[in-house]
């Protein structure tokens, strides 16, 4: 694409359905790719865009495990897996995919929660929706701490605020301000079917009429919205997410489970749960089988 364009122009105009974010590390990937003669392929430069944050991801994972306990052992397993964690080196070295980027954000964003900077955990959850909007799985957990009061309700602001300030560059290149709006919008547009090879319960629905499809759609994000609801509700009064590993164990389920709900997934769309459930399963080992069980389904499905 940026070689039929000049580079300007893709600002302005969409690539595929890609947020501006990632639009941007694309460009800059292929700014250092003319810098250097063209001689690295398209497709490694798509895929060394990861690299810095799935270090970043192997860094912020340490300081979680850390968190919780200062064990060596878990600290080099921990190091060890998030590095070489087959998912990742698939999802990113082999399909060239990017949700390692939002998911780094997301546990930056977590661990900040659990220092109790509730203002920074906001400032990157709203850039890892910036990025991709799979992060919105993450939300009924910030929504919890709002219904305690522990996260000031008017900081839900700031999500559409970063929004539109990391759009920016392609406000200023002329992209129409309804056209980044309704980028997540086209998104949801582009998946006809109940699910694309995602290991959720939409499988048992395979092979239904078409004219079902919208309808069963409809209802699946409508059970989608109220189970989140409901976790943030129920999450707030029983004030169990004031208690780490709890909040820890919660956070994995809800990613697991969000996807699991929504209707026309995909298969990575498991990623940033099983990255956390890895996180789990080393700061409470008796959850290891839990982290094995999902990674096997996501690596089948």
């Amino acid at each position: 694409y940026f070689d039929q364009v000049p580079l300007d122009s893709a600002l302005k105009n969409p690539i595929s359905n890609y947020a501006g974010p990632y639009t941007y590390m694309l460009y800059i990937a292929k700014l250092v790719q003319r810098g250097t003669g063209n001689w690295i392929p398209d497709i490694a430069m798509i895929k060394l865009i990861n690299i810095p944050f799935e270090l970043l991801t192997v860094y912020v994972g340490m300081l979680i495990v850390r968190y919780f306990s200062e064990d060596e052992r878990k600290l080099f397993y921990g190091f060890s897996l998030l590095l070489f964690h087959p998912i990742i080196l698939i999802n990113g070295a082999f399909w060239g995919q990017c949700d390692i980027i939002y998911t780094s954000m997301l546990l930056v964003s977590f661990m900040f929660l659990l220092y109790e900077k509730d203002f920074w955990s906001i400032i990157f959850f709203s850039v890892a929706v910036s990025i991709k909007f799979q992060a919105m799985f993450f939300s009924p957990l910030l929504l919890a701490f709002v219904f305690r009061k522990r996260v000031r309700w008017y900081w839900i602001g700031i999500i559409p605020l970063v929004y539109l300030m990391m759009h920016l560059p392609s406000l200023i290149a002329g992209r129409p301000l309804l056209d980044i709006i309704m980028i997540y919008f086209y998104q949801a547009g582009s998946m006809p079917a109940l699910t694309a090879n995602a290991p959720n319960m939409y499988q048992l629905l395979a092979g239904i009429p078409p004219f079902w499809v919208k309808t069963i759609t409809l209802i699946g994000l409508g059970l989608t919205v109220i189970f989140g609801l409901a976790f943030s509700y129920r999450s707030a009064k029983l004030k169990l997410i004031y208690m780490p590993k709890i909040l820890m164990l919660s956070t994995g389920n809800l990613l697991l489970l969000m996807p699991y709900i929504m209707p026309s997934m995909l298969d990575r769309y498991f990623f940033a749960a099983e990255i956390f459930l890895l996180l789990l399963a080393l700061v409470e080992t008796r959850f290891w089988y839990f982290q094995l069980m999902v990674t096997t389904a996501s690596l089948l499905a």
